[in-house]
């Protein structure tokens, strides 16, 4: 910048315009670079987010399979393991089933 006192020229002031206008330009540039930029990412994190969603679902699908698996195999052991335990409900059922038949004939409701 020049350092005298002069007064500015119109040519110094259609400069001025110009430099101003090509800033405005690289500014306009910029911008449009940062949405550009911008859009990028927000793309990239949808994909990282889908691909994420279906591993997890891929993920629960087997540990789901595995489960079912394991409890089908083990499954019929543990309760021919638990039969014995079994047998003292089925009293305590029969029991209930009695005093419900008493309970209906008392108020007179027979099946």
């Amino acid at each position: 910048m020049k350092t005298d006192s002069k007064p500015a020229t119109k040519a110094d002031i259609q400069e001025l315009k110009g430099d101003i206008g090509k800033l405005m330009e690289a500014v306009s540039h910029l911008y449009d670079a940062d949405e550009t930029w911008k859009d990028e990412i927000l793309e990239s994190n949808e994909r990282w987010k889908d691909e994420i969603l279906t591993a997890n679902e891929r993920w629960k699908n087997d540990l789901t399979r595995h489960f079912n698996l394991a409890f089908e195999t083990h499954g019929r052991d543990i309760f021919d393991a638990l039969g014995d335990h079994d047998e003292p409900l089925r009293d305590v059922q029969r029991r209930h089933r009695l005093r419900l038949n008493r309970l209906e004939a008392c108020v007179g409701i027979n099946d």
